[in-house]
């Protein structure tokens, strides 16, 4: 197994954390108010971004969806994580093919990758197509130690890490500008932008009703756009364990691909 899937989860938080504070703009915000009668609106862009960034590394379970174009870079995910170690959902490869199904119960994991995941994950077409014949339609079954499952099922872990990474990340909140009170997903919301020396433009989305949780960030470089969501604050997840039929260990699948 190589570490090209590992790379890319990295990546993604990577993305995230300098969507929320590392891009650089020419002018900052420290003025409050703004017109603004929110709860946010007597509050600096730098007030709301710390408020923002406590919300998300404190919460126990968090769910995030992305999705990035950026060309031969893009990909897509779906993750939801908690403190309990339970993790589900869905992520794609960087190049925007190839997906693995995720069902993780503390130190246990479930993996469905698909054909274009095994020939990514192999290098090599032809043992991609064995690996992908072998596992056929069954989940990859064992301890998240075990280096065949590690690599593919980090999405979880990086998610955590991003977590505490944010809490004390507040590079370029010096820079953020403070937008007027709007609407997102049917949500109060307060913008916060900023815009990169590189000429990406990105919005952080904040709610201006109820704790300032950070819902939303959207960024746009070159014509290529990304966006990450931010929900299910706190919600437990619901994890539902494939059966032992849909199921296969290491060892079986091993010995399946020998078998070819």
């Amino acid at each position: 197994m190589t570490k090209r899937y590992g790379m890319w989860a990295a990546a993604i938080c990577t993305a995230a954390t300098v969507g929320l504070a590392g891009c650089g703009s020419e002018d900052s915000d420290d003025a409050k108010g703004k017109g603004d009668k929110g709860a946010l609106g007597g509050l600096s862009a730098q007030e709301i971004s710390k408020k923002a960034r406590g919300e998300l590394s404190s919460a126990s379970a968090l769910r995030l969806k992305a999705d990035t174009d950026s060309g031969a870079a893009a990909s897509k995910m779906d993750i939801a994580a908690d403190d309990k170690n339970n993790c589900a959902g869905t992520t794609s490869l960087p190049t925007g093919k190839g997906s693995v199904e995720v069902v993780k119960r503390g130190d246990e994991v479930w993996l469905k990758p698909d054909a274009d995941v095994w020939t990514a994950a192999t290098g090599d077409p032809k043992k991609g197509a064995v690996a992908a014949k072998a596992a056929g339609d069954r989940y990859l079954h064992g301890k998240t130690s075990e280096t065949l499952l590690k690599q593919m099922a980090s999405a979880c872990d990086e998610l955590k890490t991003f977590q505490k990474k944010i809490a004390g990340d507040n590079a370029g909140d010096e820079k953020l500008k403070k937008g007027k009170e709007t609407t997102q997903d049917g949500k109060r919301v307060l913008p916060l932008t900023a815009k990169g020396e590189d000429g990406t433009k990105t919005t952080i989305y904040v709610a201006a009703e109820g704790r300032p949780q950070l819902l939303k960030i959207a960024s746009k470089q070159n014509g290529k756009s990304s966006t990450m969501e931010f929900t299910d604050y706190g919600k437990p997840v619901a994890v539902n364990p494939p059966s032992e039929k849909q199921s296969m260990s290491v060892a079986e699948f091993k010995k399946a691909v020998q078998k070819g």
